[in-house]
Formats: C-alpha cells, sequence, structure tokens
C-alpha cells in the first residue's frame, strides 16, 4: 500500500499533497540559497577561527568523538599546537590552521551550548570549503604529505557529518587512497627506511583509518572498495596510548598493554576489515550475486570476529593505564553502525525473500538484529555482547557527553543517515509482514482479525520495533527542525507507521489512512521548514534564484493553492527524480534496496 504511494502522488498532481510537497520543495530551495557559499578566496585562514572559548568546546567535541574511533592526529601534539597557536597566531603553519579549522567544523555537531549560531550547516561550511581550496589549491606537491592526508580525512569525515557533500566522499576517497599510496602509507614502516617508533605508529594509524574511509564510502555509494589486501602490507597499529609515545622521543619503545587505549577501537575496526571488504565487493560486484551460502559464510565470519573484538573490548580484567577502562557510548554506537550496516545490506535481499520461503528465515532474523542495533544499541538484549554493552551503558550514561552520538545523527549525512534510514525501511517492512502473518488466510483482509496467537516473547519483539520506528520519527522531526531540507523521509514513515496502526486496528480502508497520515506530516514539515527559513532571515511569498526569478509558485494565502493553470505546469509538478536527491536519502535507492518488494503493502 505505502509502496504505491510513491505512484499515486506522481499521477495524481493536483492532489492537496503533492501541492504541499512543490511549497515544501520551494522552502527547501530557499533555505539552501541561505546558507554559506564557497568563496574563491580565503585571504588568511586564522582570520576563519572563532573566538577562543567557541574553539575549545568544539575542539573537546571532536576528540573526545572521532578522534577515539578514526586516529587521525596524536592527540597530545596537536594540543600543544593548539595552545601554541593561541600565545602565538602568526607562527602557526597554514596546515595547522587547516587541521583546526575540520577538527572544530567536525565537533560543531556536539556543540550542545544555548548559542544558536553554532550549527554544523552553516557554521562549518566555511571551514569546510576553506579546506577544500587549501587542499586543491596549484601548489599541489607541496601537499602530498603526512599532514596532507591528515586533512584529506578529516575533510572526509567533516563533509559527511555536517552533510556538506557528503553524498560525494567516494570519489574524494579515490583522491585520498592515491596520496596516500604516494607517500608510502601502504607499506609497513619496517619496510621504509627507519624511523621513529613514534612516525611509524602515526603512518600505521593513518592507514586503517584510510582503509575505513575507503570501506564505508564504498557502501554509502554502492561502488568498489578501490583496494584489496593485496595492495598493501601495512601492519595494524599497535595498542599503544597517545601519551605512551611522543616525537620527542626518537629511540623510545612505547608501553604496549593487552588493555583499553586510545586506539583499541580502531585495532577492533581493522580485525574485521578485510571480512568486511570482502562483504562490500561482493555487494557492489556488478558482474555477479553472491550465492545464501556465501552470504551466510560471511556474515557468520563477522559476527564471529566482532563478537571476539567487543569480548576484547569490554574486559575490565585488564585496565589500560591511560584513564578510561572501556568504550564510551559513542564508541560502542560508532562500532555498531559501522560493523551491523554490513549485516543488514547482506542479508536484506533474502530477508525479503523469506515471506514466501522458509528457508530464508535466518537472513529476517539477522536483518532485524542488525536494524536494531543500529537504530537503539543499548535495547538490545538478545545476543552474547549485550552485558558487556549493558554494562558500558550503566558506566557512561551518567558522564556529561553522554548524548554526543545521539546529536550527530541529529546533523550528520553518509552513512550514519543512509543506514539509519536503511534500518528503519527494514524494521517497518517486518512489522508489516508480522501482521500479514497474524492474520488468518482464510478470512477476508478487511474482516477484524482474531486475537493474535503471538507468543510473549513475540509481543515484547514487536514492541520493540514499535518503540525503534517511534525514535526514528523523532528523529526525522528533529533533523527538519535542526536544518534538514528533506521532507519524503518523514512523510514516508508517518504513511508507514499508519498504516501498520490501520493493520492493527483491523481497520477496512487502510488507504484512508495512509493518505491522511501523509496529509498531515507534509503540512507539518511544511511548517517546519517555514520556520526555518525565517530563522535564516527569509519569508516564503517573496523567494528569488539567482537571476531574479521568483521560486514560489504560489501566491494566495490557502496553504494548499488552488492548483490554476494547466496541471502539467512544471512548478505544479512533482518531480521524483529531483525529490529523490533533495528529500530523500542522497543515495542510491537502487543499490541500498534492490530487493524492496514491489507487491501491495
Amino acid at each position: 500500500m505505502v509502496c504505491n504511494f510513491k505512484h499515486r502522488l506522481a499521477v495524481d498532481n493536483n492532489s492537496e499533497i503533492s501541492r504541499m510537497m512543490d511549497r515544501c520543495k520551494t522552502l527547501a530551495r530557499s533555505a539552501k540559497i541561505r546558507r554559506p557559499i564557497r568563496q574563491l578566496d580565503y585571504p588568511d585562514l586564522k582570520d576563519l577561527i572563532p573566538p577562543r572559548e567557541t574553539a575549545d568546546e568544539l575542539v573537546k567535541g571532536y576528540l573526545r568523538t572521532f578522534e577515539s574511533v578514526y586516529r587521525i592526529l596524536h592527540v597530545p601534539t596537536f594540543q600543544q599546537e593548539y595552545l601554541q597557536f593561541w600565545n602565538s597566531p602568526q607562527s602557526a603553519s597554514q596546515s595547522f590552521v587547516v587541521r583546526l579549522l575540520l577538527v572544530m567544523a567536525i565537533g560543531t555537531c556536539f556543540y550542545q551550548r544555548p548559542d544558536s549560531s553554532i550549527a554544523p550547516r552553516t557554521t562549518a561550511a566555511p571551514w569546510i570549503y576553506a579546506a577544500q581550496e587549501w587542499l586543491g589549491a596549484p601548489s599541489e606537491k607541496s601537499r602530498v604529505n603526512i599532514a596532507a592526508v591528515q586533512v584529506h580525512c578529516l575533510l572526509l569525515l567533516a563533509r559527511q557529518n555536517c552533510a556538506i557533500d557528503g553524498d560525494l566522499a567516494w570519489i574524494s576517497a579515490g583522491s585520498l587512497l592515491r596520496v596516500a599510496m604516494y607517500v608510502g602509507l601502504h607499506r609497513d614502516p619496517q619496510y621504509l627506511p627507519k624511523m621513529p617508533v613514534f612516525q611509524a605508529e602515526l603512518r600505521r594509524r593513518l592507514w586503517a583509518t584510510i582503509l575505513e574511509i575507503l570501506l564505508q564510502s564504498s557502501m554509502d555509494a554502492g561502488g568498489s572498495p578501490l583496494v584489496s589486501l593485496d595492495d598493501y602490507d601495512c601492519e595494524p597499529p599497535s595498542n599503544i596510548n597517545d601519551q605512551d609515545m611522543s616525537p620527542d622521543e626518537s629511540t623510545a619503545v612505547p608501553y604496549v598493554t593487552d588493555g583499553f587505549t586510545n586506539t583499541s577501537v580502531q585495532i577492533a575496526l581493522i580485525n574485521s576489515f578485510p571480512i568486511r571488504l570482502q562483504i562490500a565487493k561482493a555487494l557492489n560486484d556488478i558482474c555477479s550475486e553472491p550465492s545464501y551460502d556465501e552470504v551466510l559464510r560471511l556474515s557468520s565470519e563477522l559476527i564471529a570476529i566482532h563478537r571476539d573484538n567487543s569480548h576484547h573490548l569490554f574486559n575490565t580484567a585488564h585496565p589500560s593505564q591511560g584513564g578510561a577502562t572501556q568504550p564510551s557510548v559513542f564508541q560502542v554506537q560508532s562500532v555498531s553502525i559501522l560493523i551491523n550496516r554490513f549485516l543488514l545490506a547482506l542479508h536484506h535481499p533474502f530477508a525479503v525473500k523469506a515471506k514466501t520461503d522458509p528457508k530464508y528465515y535466518f537472513s529476517r532474523k539477522i536483518c532485524m538484529d542488525a536494524a536494531l542495533h543500529i537504530l537503539s544499541p543499548y535495547n538490545r538484549t538478545d545476543n552474547e555482547e549485550d552485558d558487556a554493552n549493558s554494562t558500558a551503558n550503566s558506566n557512561t550514561n551518567t558522564r556529561p557527553h553522554g548524548n554526543d552520538f545521539e546529536c550527530l545523527k541529529l546533523h550528520a549525512g553518509g552513512l550514519i543517515r543512509g543506514s539509519i534510514i536503511y534500518a528503519q525501511f527494514a524494521i517497518s517492512l517486518e512489522l508489516i509482514y508480522q501482521l500479514q502473518e497474524d492474520r488468518p488466510a482464510f478470512f477476508p483482509s478487511n474482516t477484524f482479525p482474531l486475537p493474535s496467537p503471538s507468543s510473549s516473547a513475540t509481543q515484547t519483539w514487536r514492541r520493540e520495533l514499535h518503540a525503534a520506528t517511534q525514535n526514528y520519527m523523532r528523529l526525522t522531526m528533529r533533523r527538519i527542525q535542526m536544518g534538514e531540507t528533506n521532507v519524503k523521509g518523514y512523510t514516508f514513515s508517518s504513511c508507514i507507521l499508519a498504516q501498520i496502526k490501520a493493520m492493527e486496528a483491523g481497520a477496512p480502508e487502510v488507504n484512508a489512512y495512509i493518505m491522511e497520515a501523509a496529509k498531515e506530516a507534509v503540512d507539518q514539515c511544511h511548517t517546519w521548514l517555514k520556520e526555518r527559513v525565517k530563522l535564516q532571515g527569509g519569508s516564503e511569498v517573496e523567494m528569488k534564484d539567482d537571476e531574479g526569478n521568483s521560486l514560489n509558485p504560489y501566491n494566495n494565502n490557502n496553504i494548499y493553492g488552488d492548483g490554476g493553470g494547466n496541471s502539467d505546469n512544471e512548478s505544479q509538478r512533482i518531480e521524483w527524480v529531483d525529490l529523490d536527491s533533495q528529500f530523500l536519502l542522497d543515495i542510491p535507492d537502487s543499490w541500498i534496496f534492490p530487493a524492496w518488494p514491489s507487491g501491495n503493502l
């Protein structure tokens, strides 16, 4: 039913919902043209640095989150350079200033002070554009070094998580790979001229980060990972805390521990890289598709490695000397989404087939486990690592920044938003399937269903799916309020939820519930977008494009407009190809949902 909703609106361009979608599209354009634009020249990058109090908070936000997962900087060295910058700004190198701008750009996602002027899509945009200009300046050869690789890694993370051209990360990741290989990061330091242990470990960390960025961007784009295991021999980084190694001690041997360190999460990710690389290659192979036996083999290997990594990360019997004894909430949730998105993508095509072929029921179960781990990693209680996760949750929820990942979900594009949407659609589909299965086949579909024979465990499972759906609805609402121009995600999810509730109530006309939910959702999105444009200093009725042409197809006070004129007028039609890029996912539907059912759901 909902699967036909898109077609219904495309055919009926004069419907109230279609006209309101047009108005939302107009408001979205108005909001976007008021965002900071790319400048051609930045005379002095230091002029972009905000006051120190703000900069301190933004830097802290990055260091406690992304730097604990993607190891790009040596934190003590960066902090020392940061203090030197404020003592003598003019003596700071250009490369450090660019790194600082990108660190702060990522930190805007976690800025929690009551300052409405700090927001990723506006505050971070000039910093990201300046870094892009610096990295691609004419004297390119002088930027082929370790510092430039760090800038490139930070730039890709900033673009994705501040939702600024993040959907093109796979293209830029290819350039990052070639620069990294040019400076020899793909070779293990033992095969290069002798260097200090500090430099060797920094190179290993950077290479592991580059591999992770390449792999995740290939999943986002549905393209080749661009690298194979035969292309490099660089070893994983050592389990060393940052404070245990220094660039000033060239002959010192760092303290390596079995406990939890600043690098433990990165080591856990690189341990699962080979099997995840196989999965990405199998999913994105344009010549063949993996067999079900191959899918089962790949997923079982990934689950086993992930389980071993989880046990090691949460093994409090071997605390490190660095202070923290186990991962933070942000680290756990990051690893969860980086791993479980592979299981979800791998099993989803077969999970859909489970509706008609019980042979694939295992895939259906794996999909739901993975989807719920992506959406609610601390609410899961049905596999072995959850006890450890629960322990971490109890220990870290009292920390002042326990909601960093929730803040990230409000702003991030790329893999964060794409994985969450994918997981939610899979959960919605599962709820509909369960309701269809509960309905006795020998009763007409429009009769009130008999009480379900489902067990209490099944009901608990269904409540968990419902809770995840409600949480996703709140997330999409807050994303729009925070500056997102995507309204189709919220609208489609509202329709899905309406269909589920109608089926649970045994309503004879489910379509009516869906259309009413769509109308209410689009109305609400229109209100949020209008408020956003007003906050940016714009108005709904006098929006112009760069050539002075009006962007508003309606000039009356009726919220839906009267439709007047030719119904085929381009300004009054919903162009779904354009809307997919403007409002939906910014990720290719054909790659992410290859097995999305086309039947009457």
